[in-house]
């Protein structure tokens, strides 16, 4: 069978039955029928999480990270990709690429609720090191600026195995918003894990920060201002990664 007949097939039968019928079992715990539903719709689930023991995903590894920061701020987004079988590694490795990429990273809109207006998430983003690290990870070491802080030092870490992306960023250095420092070094983690299955990606993502609200004074506002960057990265990479593949399957489908 060719390639492109294996697609339209395999298009077709999510398209009817929904990804899980022939994918593994998703590595989350408790979602609702109605984000179950989105999720087979190739549509993006976010949450927003009251602590790190809310995490819903089931990989102990990949949330420790978490467990140390305890994040006051905490906000978690899925969704899938259903893939021509037998393409899940180079999907996988084009999704690291994606991620790699920092001129791409400049890109990323976010609109703030605060001030009524569209801004870029990250601005003047400039690499400083991209070292490999013992375990064959990569790393992508930046200098960067996320208005309205101060500009900061970022560390991204990239592991790819068969099956599996795992994506990590935290601020080496600590985010100030003019004399105040806002979150310390190392206090705000962004992650992502895609796992591979067969003729599904599974995308999984969290944004944490323990930051200082002034002791509650401002957590509302703090609340919005992290709210609006998860759901900006998270909503920018499914529009510009996942989203062109899916219309790619389906015109190809039809």
């Amino acid at each position: 069978m060719r390639p492109a007949t294996k697609l339209v097939l395999s298009f077709f039968f999510i398209s009817i039955l929904g990804p899980q019928a022939f994918a593994a079992p998703l590595p989350v715990k408790n979602l609702t029928p109605a984000e179950q539903e989105q999720l087979d719709r190739q549509q993006v689930v976010m949450r927003v999480l009251g602590s790190h023991r809310d995490i819903r995903l089931e990989e102990p590894e990949e949330l420790a990270r978490f467990e140390q920061i305890n994040p006051n701020y905490l906000y978690e987004a899925m969704f899938i990709l259903p893939v021509e079988p037998g393409s899940e590694q180079k999907e996988l490795q084009a999704a690291k690429d994606f991620l790699q990429a920092p001129e791409r990273l400049e890109k990323i809109p976010y609109y703030s609720r605060h001030n009524d207006n569209w801004t870029r998430l990250f601005a003047n983003i400039e690499v400083e090191a991209l070292p490999v690290y013992a375990d064959g990870s990569e790393g992508l070491i930046t200098r960067q600026q996320m208005i309205p802080f101060e500009p900061y030092i970022a560390a991204a870490r990239y592991r790819l195995t068969e099956d599996t992306l795992v994506y990590s960023a935290t601020n080496r250095t600590p985010l100030y918003y003019k004399w105040m420092k806002g979150v310390k070094a190392e206090q705000m983690n962004i992650s992502m894990l895609v796992k591979a299955s067969p003729g599904r990606l599974f995308f999984y993502g969290l944004v944490g920060a323990k930051a200082f609200d002034f002791f509650g004074l401002f957590h509302n506002r703090l609340d919005q201002a992290f709210a609006g960057r998860a759901e900006a990265i998270f909503e920018w990479f499914h529009k510009e990664f996942v989203q062109p593949r899916l219309e790619t399957g389906l015109t190809a489908a039809e």
